[in-house]
């Protein structure tokens, strides 16, 4: 069984580390702001209807969900949309 010493110590030990990874996710969110404001960053999507890309450009969401609907009722079940992130910078 530990002292009350070696508890107090242990606490202190995981305190710091503790503090020390938020320091460490500071700056990873830090590091990420920075990023989102040197590049603009732009969503685009594509639509895949079994396992083929079906649309020869790619498109935002509205229209990928409109390209989805019409393969939905047309009967296809395997249709999907995929986002894609591109930096313009």
């Amino acid at each position: 069984m530990k002292t009350i010493n070696e508890l107090q110590k242990e606490v202190e030990r995981l305190r710091l580390k503790l503090h020390a990874e938020e320091k460490y996710n500071n700056a990873q969110l830090s590091n990420l702001h920075e990023l989102a404001h040197s590049k603009i960053i732009k969503s685009v999507y594509t639509v895949w209807v079994g396992g083929g890309e079906v649309n020869d450009h790619y498109v935002n969401l509205s229209e990928a969900k409109d390209i989805k609907q019409m393969y939905l009722d047309e009967g296809y079940d395997d249709v999907i949309i995929e986002e894609l992130i591109l930096s313009t910078k």
